[in-house]
Formats: structure tokens, sequence, C-alpha cells
């Protein structure tokens, strides 16, 4: 678990602000910014969703697949897509710290962008937090 002094807190504005960006840019339902203890960090959301329920269930999944990956070999998870009915979960993870990116995309998202900037995103997230 990430532990932060006053002095070296997020910023909370500029990472949500971020979340907007992305959000906006591709056309998404959602981009939450999380813990991986499944702590909520920043978010852009249109619809309500329980977050203190959706954020540690994704972060299972996230936990899960890094489980399922070492039984095999591997040690990195970088992307996990789960498709649903009526939409799609993206969650990226970063490598240095214990965060990940969760994208909720629908039929008029545009996964492009995304997938494209992943990297330079988590590069200016990394230098926020």
């Amino acid at each position: 678990m990430e532990k932060h002094s006053r002095s070296n807190l997020p910023d909370q504005k500029r990472l949500n602000e971020l979340m907007k960006e992305i959000k906006t840019k591709a056309n998404l339902l959602g981009v939450l910014l999380s813990y991986k203890d499944g702590r909520l960090l920043a978010k852009a959301i249109a619809e309500e969703l329980n977050l203190k329920e959706f954020v540690p269930m994704i972060a299972s999944v996230l936990k899960s697949a890094e489980g399922l990956g070492e039984s095999i070999g591997e040690k990195e998870v970088k992307k996990i897509i789960t498709h649903l009915k009526n939409c799609t979960i993206i969650i990226s993870q970063f490598r240095q710290k214990s965060l990940f990116l969760t994208f909720l995309l629908d039929h008029d998202s545009l996964i492009e962008p995304i997938l494209k900037e992943i990297d330079n995103y988590l590069r200016k997230i990394k230098k926020i937090v």
C-alpha cells in the first residue's frame, strides 16, 4: 500500500483533470485510477456505480490475473480486457507503483486512442503521483 505524507499527497485536481481528458478523448463511459489494495484515487465517470464495491472487485481481478500469469512463468500483467454484453472493461497496470487504470467503454467509445496513448497517460500519472 502506498503511504503519502501531507507534503507528497497526489495532486487530486490534476489527476481528476487527466481522467476527464482521457474519458473525453476516447468517448468513454468512465476511467478510474485506483490502488491495487482497492482504494480509488481519481475518477471521471458518467454513470454512477457503486465504486466502493466495484474498485475492490477490479483490484481482485488484477491480483487474480497476476497469480494466473505467475503460474505460467509470466511476472507482469499489462492489460486485462473484459467484454460484457453492454460494455467493455480494460484494466491497465503500472509497473513501478501499486496503481492501475480502469477504462469503461461502450459501442460509441474509441478504443484506438486509449491503446495508442496508454503509455503516455501512465507516464503523466506517474509524474503527478
